[in-house]
């Protein structure tokens, strides 16, 4: 992680951009606030949403089994063909978890939407665990 912000810092003292945090930015925030509208406009009888997060913020927060993501990317990938990042996938690991099957809270939801996020994975190194 230090090498990547030492390289941050390189950037941006050479070029004079701008840093925007991919998570710890209130702009990102507030933009990615906006999807839950949309879902709302688009899909309003849907019974619950599921919603990756990730982030410094969000340490120890959840806890999702390696084998259990790489699964959901696999099933990202195969049927959607869209290529996910680990924390993008976060929110298909919870729909798909026992947990969530089991709980007789979520039992009648059928309408479900998943937010597959952050396509920002290298597919030369996906490929040996997908």
């Amino acid at each position: 992680m230090q090498s990547r912000e030492e390289t941050a810092t390189n950037v941006l003292q050479e070029t004079g951009a701008a840093l925007i945090h991919a998570h710890d930015d209130g702009r990102i925030i507030s933009g990615q606030g906006t999807i839950s509208l949309e879902l709302l406009e688009q899909a309003p009888r849907m019974d619950t949403k599921r919603v990756p997060i990730s982030g410094l913020r969000c340490r120890n927060v959840i806890t999702v089994d390696d084998t259990e993501t790489i699964k959901a990317m696999r099933l990202c990938y195969e049927i959607l063909k869209v290529a996910v990042e680990p924390s993008g996938a976060i929110g298909l690991v919870g729909a798909l978890s026992n947990s969530f099957r089991n709980n007789l809270a979520w039992k009648e939801c059928n309408q479900i939407a998943i937010i597959l996020s952050e396509g920002n994975v290298d597919l030369g190194s996906a490929v040996e665990f997908i």
